[in-house]
């Protein structure tokens, strides 16, 4: 996050325990623009069949909350406006983390048990879609949550290379 000082200049935000500050990010804008649309076609398409009755989307990913928190997360991120430093929530970051999580075991129970899951069924068909693996939308969310709170840029940009080419 930025601030604006009293002669209109840009500065810093004030530490706040709820802000992550995120500095450098490995990869281009493109590939950054690329990544946040993919996980956000999904959340859209998830949001959209629970409201059309379709499918109920457990927590976090109910009621439209990770739509919210990732849109958070990717703004400040994708508009930098020049700034070497973002702040991004602490809150949206584990909703991010906790939607990826819940979407990676919602498609473990549907390989092993082989049963329907229509949040998994919606999950198919937007990577379908997106002519990605429904693996690698999950993939997208985890690896913009580990970049932005990895300990360091080496290791942000680590998890950035390793999630870089989808598998489908």
């Amino acid at each position: 996050m930025t601030t604006t000082d009293p002669t209109g200049h840009r500065g810093p935000s004030p530490a706040r325990d709820d802000v992550h500050e995120v500095g450098a990010l490995p990869g281009t804008r493109i590939e950054w623009v690329i990544a946040a649309a993919r996980a956000s076609g999904l959340l859209l398409a998830l949001r959209a069949a629970e409201v059309a009755g379709r499918a109920a989307p457990p927590p976090p990913l109910d009621s439209g909350r990770a739509l919210r928190a990732w849109a958070r997360v990717v703004r400040p991120v994708l508009d930098r406006s020049g700034c070497t430093t973002v702040g991004v929530g602490l809150d949206d970051l584990r909703i991010v983390a906790a939607a990826a999580a819940a979407l990676g075991s919602a498609l473990c129970r549907s390989r092993a048990g082989g049963t329907a899951d229509p949040v998994v069924e919606v999950l198919r068909a937007d990577a379908a879609a997106q002519q990605v693996t429904a693996e690698d939308l999950v993939a997208q969310l985890a690896r913009v949550h580990g970049v932005l709170t990895a300990a360091g840029p080496g290791s942000a940009a680590e998890i950035w290379w390793a999630g870089a080419t989808p598998r489908g």
